[in-house]
């Protein structure tokens, strides 16, 4: 969504279905967070969202743990003086000089598919064939939170590429790593050498980690982008803290049995037929069309589902990173949506709340004879039409576009194969199908 009218229909959009009845929804949350969803009450987060959409400038909570500061910094979805950005960095980064680390929340996931292409493709005479059959893993999850630091040395690589596309293959006469501070550099005082070289960086940045962010409306997106790029032209170790897109959808999925899928889907279209008719009345079919978001709307209608999941794996990202990485004082940058959420988190957290228990309990496959093969792929296609993107047919999935119901795609036959696209065709066809439906019957009602 982008523009004025774009926000203020976001914005109206988030706050008419936060008005409305929340009763089936809590319903369900409530027997998920039994399951370990979340550790927090649902109504935190109906609240919340409310309350971050309010936000125009940043907003800060700093929390301690261990010993150690970690500073929350939330980014509103229409930030009224983009000023504020650059005012911020230099007061808590230019002047304090404790700050070691910055979290940023954006996707790794193209990031640690270009990180890993690079270091399986490396000349490393000690990586083991076990290492590299790793390394070739479609990247549903980091391998841990070290995974999600942007490595300087491959991140070089991916510029030093990207130079020699813009200089005919000649190398710069100087890698990207010798100018930690080239944002302090005037335009007027770049050589064009260095201007290149900037140019490579920026287009280094969207092609292997800013790609593949299906999350943030660009509002709050491009905000989080700009204080990436800040740190990482410092020189400041940067990690990719957000909950990655494949993971999420396979927590979601593991936790919500197939009947609650269905009632969440009933709802939410119910819910997003009565806000079309009020919308309708006063923009036009086209406009609505251009500057609607599924996604959005579904998290507005389910924060105490959606965006609880996500807190709490950033909360735990960030528990890891500033405890075992041994940060006195870091910056943590999130979507003003999440900052109560995490910051809440990371008060609550004890230590049986772990990284590897929250990938684990995601990657594994569900029991068959507690819930078939087509009761799971049903899931996932509920969740491609709610969250309006369709993530399995990625470029990024090369080995097995079904890892939440089957184990080992390649040693299925051919049959086999055909038989999972057809059951995800089928119920992805039907669960659209409602949602086009309610659109043209909107449409025509106009």
């Amino acid at each position: 969504v982008h523009g004025d009218l774009s926000f203020k229909l976001v914005e109206k959009m988030i706050r008419s279905v936060l008005s409305r009845s929340f009763a089936a929804p809590r319903r369900i949350v409530e027997s998920g967070g039994r399951r370990g969803i979340s550790v927090i009450p649902p109504d935190f987060y109906q609240k919340n969202f409310k309350h971050a959409l309010s936000k125009k400038t940043l907003q800060e909570i700093t929390v301690e743990r261990s010993g150690r500061k970690i500073n929350l910094v939330g980014v509103p979805l229409d930030i009224s003086d983009e000023s504020q950005l650059h005012s911020f960095w230099e007061r808590t980064v230019g002047e304090r000089k404790d700050i070691t680390a910055a979290l940023v929340q954006l996707d790794p996931t193209l990031y640690i598919s270009s990180q890993r292409q690079i270091t399986r493709n490396s000349d490393d005479t000690q990586m083991t064939d076990g290492i590299k059959e790793m390394l070739d893993r479609d990247p549903l999850a980091p391998f841990s939170w070290e995974e999600t630091e942007i490595n300087p040395l491959i991140f070089n690589t991916l510029v030093d590429r990207e130079y020699r596309k813009r200089n005919n293959g000649k190398p710069p006469s100087t890698s990207f790593l010798q100018l930690p501070k080239i944002n302090d550099i005037a335009d007027a005082e770049m050589t064009s050498e260095t201007k290149l070289l900037v140019e490579a960086f920026q287009t280094s940045l969207d092609s292997s980690i800013l790609g593949f962010q299906l999350h943030h409306p660009p509002g709050s997106f491009d905000d989080l982008r700009v204080f990436l790029e800040l740190h990482m032209m410092k020189g400041s170790k940067t990690s990719l803290i957000d909950l990655p897109e494949f993971l999420f959808r396979l927590i979601i999925g593991n936790n919500l049995p197939l009947n609650e899928f269905q009632k969440i889907f009933e709802v939410t279209m119910k819910q997003l037929s009565a806000f079309r008719k009020e919308e309708l009345g006063s923009c036009s079919p086209k406009e609505f069309a251009e500057t609607f978001n599924m996604r959005a709307f579904t998290h507005s209608l389910l924060p105490h589902i959606l965006v609880s999941v996500r807190d709490l794996y950033i909360a735990t990202m960030v528990k890891h990173i500033v405890e075992d990485g041994d940060h006195k004082a870091v910056n943590v940058y999130l979507a003003m949506t999440n900052l109560e959420g995490v910051a809440e988190n990371l008060r609550r957290l004890g230590p049986e709340v772990t990284f590897d228990v929250l990938v684990d309990s995601a990657l594994s496959l569900r029991d068959e004879s507690i819930e078939p093969r087509e009761a799971l792929i049903e899931k996932q296609a509920i969740l491609d039409v709610l969250l309006g993107s369709s993530i399995w047919g990625s470029k990024l999935i090369r080995h097995n576009p079904f890892p939440f119901c089957v184990e080992n795609y390649a040693s299925l036959s051919e049959e086999d194969r055909k038989g999972l696209h057809k059951t995800f065709f089928i119920a992805f066809k039907k669960y659209l199908s409602v949602y086009e439906a309610l659109m043209k019957l909107s449409l025509i009602h106009i």
